[in-house]
């Protein structure tokens, strides 16, 4: 079988020090708490682009009250501000350029950011927190009984060079797990450098759109094997420098195994 996925990042904008524009144009309270937080992305909900909404576990904060925001036990859920021009979203605005990189974001990812505590809860100013080898094994999430891998046979390639990736989920449990998804699409794998993607495995595929169940027995592994070329999603080849891959399964409903990203550094001939 072959098969694989990845990506992401973030957002900003305040008007004044009084007030912020959200998505849509309206007002944030100025009554609102603004808080610097570190957390972890629990869940991905993407709506018309560039607008996100993100499911996050924050594990520190500035103002100790957002740890049990709402009675929620440090689990909220956040919207990403973007900054209207005339009503419209300008892509050229700097404070929207990290911004729209939050559209990317992985469940797994870990992020710092600035807080608007109100209602709705907005994030801006987000930075996706770099993996090292120990925080990749730290976090290693496994997922209903699903642990998720990506893999690559080095971790630097010269430029031009075939990387192979191998992504693989690990039934856990001692039961079988009945996979649902909603097309013949699998998974998807990302290629992404400084938070913003520049590869999709999906890109320009077409899949049959029918519901397709797999059973995945007690240890079996599930592996998906693909090759990423170094050009981006329009044919280019890249160029050197650090990126990071990500992996996730295309299952039905909210759960979504999404394997700790893989830094691959690509290296001038």
């Amino acid at each position: 079988m072959s098969k694989v996925v990845v990506t992401g990042i973030v957002l900003l904008v305040l008007g004044c020090g009084c007030f912020a524009l959200a998505a849509d144009g309206a007002a944030v309270d100025k009554t609102a708490v603004y808080s610097d937080i570190r957390a972890r992305v629990m869940g991905v909900e993407r709506l018309t682009y560039p607008h996100v909404r993100l499911r996050l576990e924050v594990t520190q904060s500035s103002n100790p009250k957002v740890l049990v925001v709402k009675g929620r036990s440090a689990i909220i859920t956040v919207e990403n501000l973007i900054r209207l021009t005339s009503g419209r979203v300008d892509f050229y605005d700097k404070q929207n350029t990290d911004s729209i990189g939050a559209y990317y974001l992985l469940q797994g990812d870990e992020i710092n950011g600035k807080l608007i505590d109100g209602v709705p809860d907005y994030i801006y100013g987000i930075s996706r927190v770099p993996q090292t080898a120990a925080s990749v094994a730290k976090g290693t999430v496994v997922v209903g009984g699903l642990k998720p891998a990506l893999t690559t046979e080095r971790s630097s390639y010269k430029v031009g060079e075939a990387v192979p990736l191998t992504f693989s989920v690990t039934n856990t449990q001692t039961s079988s797990r009945i996979l649902k998804f909603a097309s013949g699409q699998e998974f998807d794998i990302e290629i992404s450098r400084d938070g913003r993607e520049v590869w999709r495995w999906s890109n320009g595929k077409m899949f049959p759109q029918m519901v397709r169940i797999l059973p995945l027995g007690p240890g079996e592994v599930l592996q998906f094997k693909e090759t990423w070329d170094q050009q981006d999603n329009e044919g280019h080849l890249l160029a050197p420098g650090d990126y990071m891959a990500t992996a996730y399964l295309k299952l039905m409903g909210a759960e979504q195994p999404v394997a700790p990203s893989l830094k691959i550094k690509i290296k001038a001939r």
